[in-house]
């Protein structure tokens, strides 16, 4: 049994996990304090590493993740002791904890920073939760003689694997009515559609609008082509803008047909809420992109089912005799699943990627004065302590309790990971901090579709207070941008009807090289009136930026 000893004068500081957060907490806490005793414990030898981390905006950043062997990622000259076990065993009031080898390590301050774990619901062999690198090998060893594939989910991680899953099958089945809607509304969808099928590959730009009449509303007429779409529309039409993607033709516009077109779509109550969901994502930024997922087949081809879920593995017996064999059910398959819709499906493998649950488990049985929130994660105030003194948590196994400003939420993803293991990292040393200014805003940069994605503020409209309205510029394979406006009065003040309606934006969906991600960012965190340029904000020919000179 060995025990870690304490420097003098020095606290002793303890980070359980191997992921993003916890590397980046114990990045913190030595940039602060180069002589206290630091230990990682972690059950893998290999760490969540950023890397080429770019900040390209006041708070939005983009990054890379890799995987670094322990002894690489913290030598010597850190000064950071790495311990690759399992934690079994926490004695919150003797503040000390036992790995499975039966080694103790006591801390003066802990950081529970162990991540999420996939949601399991059915065990087999052919059934794959994509978590992290062994999961990822294993999926390629069982790709190289699959002929079909049934991913589960309509998160981050099924959309990568289904575009970038090459010569195979694809049967992607979701509970929802359009693809990526943890992500993304129905117009996203349908911009992503094409490429969805096709797979990766290069794309050229073509763009659509829907035409519109004297009176602001939309003309049975076929949509034209031109290179913005930008138009008036309320909420009642938002599906013909979708189908305009659809359906486009050659038709060109001018430029000065193109500057009096603007979309929008008009959010006034509860029956127009977008779904969302919160989701986590271990592999990190551009994981499918490095990995080589190639089935048997000459060709891939993607199938969605919607409005379904996956109800119970069946055995080859009783799907022979039922009498809901689905469309895909034909042939011999090592694996038969039932759809909650009745259908029942064979496939070679099934993905799930149907998100992740804080890795909390181990943690509360161990300590009863461990508040869990009903998500199960471990309730962190504004300084990331839980409930237990000394302790803290971060990344996806938290749940951040304090009062969230209006354009940040809490969704488990890399970037939050960062941010709150380094704030974490700070609030563990340092006795009097403020909240960190990276909380002010939701910020999120990735790649879908082989597209730039930036997610800034309340991007999907959740929480933002009725009525909004949604301004849109959609260019057909290459750019599609939404920004979501709230055209409330400003609180405990009375307006005359002279006075002009305050129009804040609350969040975007930035796709494609749009160049906008800073001027955006600034309209948020300022708060910036935009109801005198409204109408000019997504017309490419005209430069935002002399409004504030």
């Amino acid at each position: 049994m060995s025990t870690s000893k304490k420097a003098c004068n020095s606290t002793e500081y303890v980070i359980v996990g191997g992921g993003i957060a916890a590397v980046c907490c114990a990045e913190e806490i030595r940039s602060i304090d180069s002589n206290a005793p630091i230990t990682l414990i972690t059950a893998t030898p290999l760490l969540k590493v950023v890397t080429n981390r770019l900040l390209i905006g006041q708070l939005t950043e983009s990054f890379d993740v890799c995987e670094k062997e322990a002894s690489s990622t913290f030598t010597n000259e850190t000064n950071i002791k790495i311990i690759t076990n399992k934690v079994v065993q926490w004695n919150a009031k003797q503040k000390n904890l036992k790995t499975e080898s039966g080694d103790e390590i006591s801390y003066d301050k802990l950081c529970i920073a162990t991540g999420g774990r996939p949601k399991h619901r059915w065990s087999h062999p052919q059934i794959i939760s994509i978590r992290d690198t062994e999961t990822l090998d294993r999926l390629r060893d069982k790709m190289k003689n699959a002929k079909r594939i049934v991913v589960v989910g309509n998160g981050g991680i099924a959309t990568e694997v289904v575009y970038e899953l090459k010569n195979v099958e694809i049967i992607w089945a979701i509970r929802h009515e359009s693809i990526s809607a943890t992500f993304f509304d129905e117009g996203a969808a349908e911009f992503f559609k094409p490429m969805l099928s096709e797979g990766r590959r290069d794309h050229k730009a073509t763009t659509v609008v829907m035409q519109r009449n004297k009176n602001g509303e939309y003309d049975n007429t076929e949509p034209i082509s031109c290179d913005i779409y930008k138009n008036s529309a309320n909420v009642t039409t938002a599906q013909q803008s979708i189908s305009s993607i659809r359906n486009n033709t050659s038709t060109t516009a001018t430029a000065a047909d193109i500057s009096k077109r603007r979309f929008r779509i008009d959010v006034d109550n509860d029956k127009q809420k977008v779904d969302s969901e919160t989701i986590g994502c271990a592999l990190g930024p551009h994981w499918a992109v490095t990995s080589d997922i190639t089935g048997s087949l000459k060709e891939r081809s993607v199938h969605v089912i919607y409005n379904v879920e996956m109800e119970s593995i069946v055995n080859a017996d009783e799907a022979e005799t039922s009498e809901q064999q689905g469309a895909w059910f034909t042939g011999d398959w090592p694996l038969y699943v039932r759809l909650s819709d009745g259908q029942i499906l064979g496939t070679d493998i099934l993905i799930n990627a149907t998100g992740v649950e804080p890795n909390s488990k181990m943690w509360k049985e161990q300590c009863d004065e461990l508040i869990l929130a009903t998500d199960e994660g471990i309730i962190v105030n504004e300084h990331m302590m839980t409930s237990v003194p000394d302790v803290y948590a971060c990344g996806d196994v938290c749940t951040a309790v304090w009062k969230w400003a209006d354009h940040w939420m809490q969704m488990r993803l890399w970037t939050q990971a960062r941010q709150m293991g380094a704030y974490c990292g700070r609030a563990m040393v340092l006795r009097e901090i403020q909240l960190d200014f990276c909380f002010e805003l939701f910020t999120h940069v990735t790649h879908f579709f082989g597209f730039k994605v930036i997610f800034l503020g309340r991007f999907n409209g959740d929480g933002v207070p009725k009525p909004w309205h949604a301004l849109m510029r959609i260019t057909k394979n290459e750019e599609y941008i939404k920004i979501i406006v709230h055209n409330g009065r400003v609180q405990g003040k009375l307006y005359s009807a002279h006075f002009k309606e305050k129009l804040d934006i609350l969040g975007a969906v930035l796709v494609g090289e749009t160049e906008l991600e800073d001027m955006v960012e600034n309209l948020i965190l300022n708060q910036i009136d935009i109801s005198d340029l409204e109408d000019d904000l997504l017309d490419p020919a005209i430069d935002i930026g002399d409004y504030f000179d």
